[in-house]
């Protein structure tokens, strides 16, 4: 068995929207405008939840400084790849195995609706809804997603037996 277990951590397993298509085209003309550098400024903050940003201005800053090293061609061939994959609702249908989902409430780049619509799908699910918490809980709430993390993995390895 290669599988025990599946995570989604602020993601989802649907196509992308017309208006998801559009909104990643036009950050792609931004950065080929302006430079990948203006665009992560205004991107790194949205990952997070308003309050969190402005708590923690010096590590978005950083996450924005060590964001600026990626090339702006990687930035707009993740964005392509993005814009091109394929709906995958079918896998968390007919998967026997557990799934976990961890959705942050505050997400400004994740629709919520989504998020919740998802976790009907798999047959075993372990759904984690975050209060405060935007698309970086691994930032927001690091202890609180490394808790809920490895507890998921404790569960898959028993549920294994």
């Amino acid at each position: 068995k290669i599988l025990n277990g599946i995570g989604l951590f602020h993601s989802h397993p649907f196509a992308d929207s017309k208006e998801i298509k559009d909104r990643r085209t036009k950050s792609c003309d931004f950065m080929k405008r302006h430079g990948h550098f203006e665009l992560l400024k205004q991107l790194v903050p949205k990952f997070f939840a308003p309050k969190f940003t402005k708590n923690n201005k010096k590590l978005v800053d950083d996450l924005i400084f060590r964001a600026s090293f990626y090339s702006a061609a990687g930035i707009i061939e993740a964005q392509n790849a993005m814009m091109l994959r394929k709906d995958r609702t079918k896998v968390l249908k007919k998967s026997a195995l557990p799934v976990l989902f961890i959705v942050g409430l505050e997400d400004q780049l994740f629709d919520l609706k989504d998020g919740l619509e998802q976790t009907y799908l798999p047959e075993i699910a372990s759904i984690h809804l975050l209060k405060g918490v935007g698309h970086g809980g691994m930032f927001e709430a690091e202890q609180e997603t490394g808790e809920i993390v490895k507890g998921f993995l404790d569960f898959c390895i028993a549920f294994d037996i």
